[in-house]
């Protein structure tokens, strides 16, 4: 018997090795055994069905060609099987592959998964390293990063080489699509949206589903987008460190995460880079939304002026284009939450159009602090955490000093080109958080702060940031008119508990569909609340 069968086989082998035609000429009723026998091909073991006639084994024609990399097809007219060899072939498919989960149904590519050998798939000429799967027909492809979703880039075009065991290669080209299809799974989900310079942002961004756990208790609820500006706590000239910073800070972030699952809510962190661009102790903080960041356009092109500048930035491999792509962060966030309601309206999530909720803590909470003094219209409700005792004051001046930017409203109209409005601000709903042992002094930094701001925070609102400068602060915000929530936490230092967290969470809830904020008595033995 094992002579008959290697008999077969090597004239099968003989067959592939040219084209060959077979030809069907009678019928015939024949009894037969079916069973399953071991196959070696250049040393690789595998299991085939056959079946048993005459003492004679035979093994599925188009499966074993099909091991060996070969081609077989059927002519009905002519009642012949034919099997060939796999050239090179270009193929271009004519549908647009999902870029947030790329499906190419194997039917297109006229190959079958035991003819794959493996794949290697490029754009603008640059391997790109994926993983993939097969699932019934369809040729899958996955990123080996687990948490997020997305695996090609979007509105680009591809080439994927599929090797097959005849050593052939299959060529085909293939474009993705722009926007992901954003599927609400049930689980907490994270989808990567590229950058988009023709919509007005440089930068790419990650939006996120909370789970349903909350689903039900919010339903019949204003939505809202959370946004949550990206906080790496170093600087770093590479983008891949923010982008995997942001993608961590999702589930770091504990009251963030906490706020989104418990009011059902989507959740926006952009990823813009913060660079080491440090030089005569000033530079862009750049999560901070510092006003280096905000003027950058002015003053980087006055420090570029200088050779030792330019010689920091070639020693830190930073260019000039690069530094311009980071002009006008706030504009660029206010493009961003513009795009993601709308790629969420449109994967019916009825997020609310106008608004957003937002956190953030240290340099991400002073984002937030000076964000909504500069846009207040486009925010519902806000919490920033850990601000160093100092917020945006809601006046242009005070006892006859000037308040730039950040620490009051004297520049909002070069900003953003309108003046402040008061009224819009008084409507956000704000608590401005402090841990009552807080440490943490950015005034003690050569950055985030120019001399002239620190010189004018000390001069008003006092050095020691606890508690003189935050009772000054929360004083002096209030005797100039501001409306809001300050929270301080007398056990905590840069941190904060469940007590406070819950807290910001009843105070989001409470004010997603009121015309004037609701600010709850808080019940804590160590949380203080002060409202106005």
């Amino acid at each position: 018997m094992k002579k008959r069968i290697q008999g077969f086989i090597l004239l099968i082998g003989i067959f592939l090795t040219t084209t060959a035609v077979f030809s069907v000429t009678s019928d015939e009723t024949i009894a037969v055994v079916f069973n399953k026998i071991g196959i070696e091909i250049n040393g690789e073991n595998m299991e085939q069905r056959s079946m048993t006639y005459e003492d004679t084994t035979y093994v599925p024609l188009r499966a074993f060609a099909e091991i060996l990399g070969k081609k077989v097809s059927w002519d009905q007219a002519e009642s012949l099987v034919r099997i060939d060899d796999y050239d090179t072939q270009t193929l271009v498919l004519k549908n647009k592959v999902d870029a947030y989960n790329p499906k190419i149904n194997l039917d297109e590519l006229d190959i079958s998964e035991e003819m794959i050998e493996a794949i290697e798939i490029e754009r603008d000429g640059q391997t790109q390293f994926v993983k993939y799967g097969i699932n019934g027909k369809e040729l899958l492809l996955n990123n080996y990063q687990e948490n997020i979703q997305n695996v090609l880039a979007p509105g680009s075009e591809y080439t994927l080489k599929v090797f097959t065991k005849g050593s052939a290669t299959l060529t085909v080209t293939f474009e993705t699509t722009q926007y992901p299809e954003l599927i609400e799974t049930g689980e907490y989900t994270t989808y990567y949206i590229a950058a988009e310079p023709g919509k007005g942002f440089n930068y790419p961004y990650v939006i996120s589903f909370p789970s349903n756990q909350y689903k039900e208790k919010n339903q019949g609820k204003e939505r809202y987008l959370l946004v949550e500006p990206n906080n790496f706590g170093q600087t770093s000239n590479n983008l891949e460190d923010h982008v995997n910073d942001a993608l961590q800070g999702i589930y770091d972030q504990v009251p963030s995460y906490q706020l989104q699952e418990e009011l059902w809510l989507p959740r926006l962190i952009p990823i813009f880079p913060r660079p080491d661009l440090y030089f005569d102790r000033r530079g862009p903080y750049t999560h901070s939304l510092d006003s280096y960041t905000i003027f950058m356009d002015e003053w980087f092109l006055e420090d570029y002026q200088d050779s030792s500048y330019q010689a920091m930035m070639a020693q830190n491999q930073i260019t000039k284009a690069e530094v311009e792509k980071m002009y006008n962060l706030d504009e660029q966030l206010n493009a961003m939450m513009d795009h993601a309601i709308e790629l969420l309206n449109a994967n019916n999530q009825n997020v609310n159009e106008e608004k957003v909720f937002m956190y953030g803590f240290s340099a991400s909470g002073n984002y937030v602090n000076r964000y909504i003094a500069l846009y207040p219209e486009r925010v519902k409700a806000a919490y920033a955490g850990a601000v160093n005792s100092i917020v945006m004051m809601p006046a242009d001046s005070y006892q006859g000093d000037r308040l730039m930017y950040p620490v009051g409203t004297a520049d909002n109209e070069k900003i953003t080109g309108k003046t402040f409005n008061m009224e819009a601000y008084n409507r956000v709903a704000k608590i401005f958080y402090m841990g009552g042992l807080d440490k943490n002094d950015t005034l003690d930094y050569a950055t985030p702060y120019e001399q002239n701001e620190k010189d004018l925070i000390i001069k008003h609102f006092g050095r020691n940031m606890l508690p003189t400068r935050w009772e000054n602060t929360q004083n002096t915000f209030f005797e100039l008119g501001g409306a809001g929530a300050f929270v301080t936490n007398e056990k905590k230092g840069h941190g904060g508990d469940q007590d406070d967290s819950s807290y910001m969470i009843k105070v989001f809830d409470l004010n997603r569909e009121t015309e004037t904020p609701v600010y709850p008595v808080i019940d804590s033995d160590h949380v203080r609340v002060r409202i106005k």
